[in-house]
């Protein structure tokens, strides 16, 4: 995608063409910045829910066995 963006800057023959590829390649650098950051949250979340289960199950076998004790 790199490539691409600097294959287009170098087509540019003005600077409202310079101007207009920029804004393109900054805008899908800030959407491909944004999904990232999604997934990465998405994912930190099923993390986070799985170790509070993990917890809670967990401290439902401590209350079991104390209360067995």
């Amino acid at each position: 995608m790199n490539i691409e963006g600097m294959t287009q800057l170098a087509r540019c023959r003005s600077m409202p063409d310079l101007v207009a590829a920029q804004s393109d390649l900054i805008r899908d650098n800030w959407r491909q910045m944004i999904d990232g950051s999604r997934r990465i949250a998405e994912r930190s979340i099923e993390v986070a829910d799985e170790a509070a289960r993990k917890i809670g199950n967990q401290a439902d076998k401590a209350d079991h066995i104390r209360q067995a004790a």
